[in-house]
């Protein structure tokens, strides 16, 4: 889930700032260490991001992250896109891997 948590317009992009939370289901220790937010419009500007998140197992961690982005990629948030998280993730004793997930609002956050 996230919530905006903050935003600058810089013209043809905005840096939105998110309160981000990771929820882990399975029974392992999981390490994110680097993120990036996935853009539906391509512009060549998504980096990875280092993190530090720890979710053990069948729990959730918080985190604030800054990211900038198109204003169009903003404003398709805003008609309903769901932003999608590219995470860098190595489970307790086990090689890293790379999944996307989609990020839901949080209820009440607009």
């Amino acid at each position: 889930m996230y919530k905006i948590t903050q935003t600058t317009d810089l013209g043809t992009e905005v840096r939105v700032t998110m309160k981000i939370r990771l929820m882990n289901a399975s029974d392992d220790r999981m390490f994110v260490t680097q993120v990036r937010l996935r853009e539906f419009l391509p512009h060549g500007k998504a980096t990875d991001e280092p993190v530090n998140v720890i979710l053990e197992p069948h729990g959730s961690s918080e985190f604030t992250q800054e990211f900038t982005i198109a204003k169009q990629e903003y404003e398709l948030w805003s008609r309903g896109a769901r932003p999608h998280l590219g995470l860098k993730v190595q489970v307790a004793g086990g090689a890293e891997t790379t999944i996307t997930i989609p990020l839901m609002q949080r209820p009440g956050s607009r």
